[in-house]
């Protein structure tokens, strides 16, 4: 349960009072513009996967020397960290969405209905989670068929052994990092059932508006 902050009276950048339609408005036009940059950051990740297969696709068509393809592990950590970073600013927005936006307004309530469904079913869903098993599946793919195809392929010149222990390094950092959001909201989503109050009856009082949200249907 979120308290409310006491405060007398909100003011904008010019100093002037607002009043609660005022408010509405920003709190809208910040949930749009936030929206807007999840959606722009789930298409990062889109591309970042399929720029990992376009990658490792022009390295094989083109016969590239075995050094050449091994090094591609050791870029798809990084391609593997670009996406965590873009999926775990998804969820941070999200949950900022859920607690600072939603419950003011009224008829927006797709966060707090996804992070219902999250507490009710919180260990199969993150252990689970379809976006980084499709992600992950992608792009640690490649990585371990770039370390395998130089290996297997007959060339006049067999690669380096010392390639192997660096780049099975790398995938199991890729792996790590794509499970960073996994790792981190389910530790945080287990923290706030733990020391979750006990629910009371009524809803917070806005800080801004002085007035009760209305209820989501």
């Amino acid at each position: 349960m979120h308290e409310a902050k006491p405060e007398t009276d909100a003011q904008g950048v010019d100093g002037e009072s607002l009043d609660a339609t005022e408010i509405q408005h920003q709190r809208l036009a910040e949930y749009n513009a936030l929206r807007s940059e999840i959606i722009h950051r789930m298409g990062v990740r889109q591309r970042t996967v399929a720029f990992s297969v376009v990658v490792l696709g022009a390295v094989l068509t083109f016969h590239a020397p075995p050094e050449t393809v091994l090094v591609y592990p050791i870029l798809g950590f990084f391609l593997a960290l670009g996406w965590a970073h873009n999926d775990f600013r998804i969820g941070k927005i999200g949950k900022y969405i859920e607690t600072e936006i939603e419950r003011w307004l009224p008829g927006l309530g797709w966060e707090t209905h996804f992070a219902d469904i999250t507490k009710r079913e919180m260990p199969l869903r993150y252990i689970l989670r379809a976006t980084v098993f499709s992600a992950g599946g992608i792009i640690v793919g490649t990585q371990v068929l770039a370390l395998v195809i130089p290996f297997v392929r007959r060339t006049a010149q067999a690669p380096s052994t010392w390639w192997l222990p660096v780049d099975v390094v790398f995938i199991l950092m890729s792996v790590a990092v794509l499970n960073w959001r996994k790792t981190v909201y389910w530790g945080q989503e287990k923290a706030d059932l733990g020391s979750a109050p006990p629910m009371t009856s009524g809803a917070p009082l806005d800080p801004c508006a002085g007035a009760t949200p209305d209820k989501q249907p």
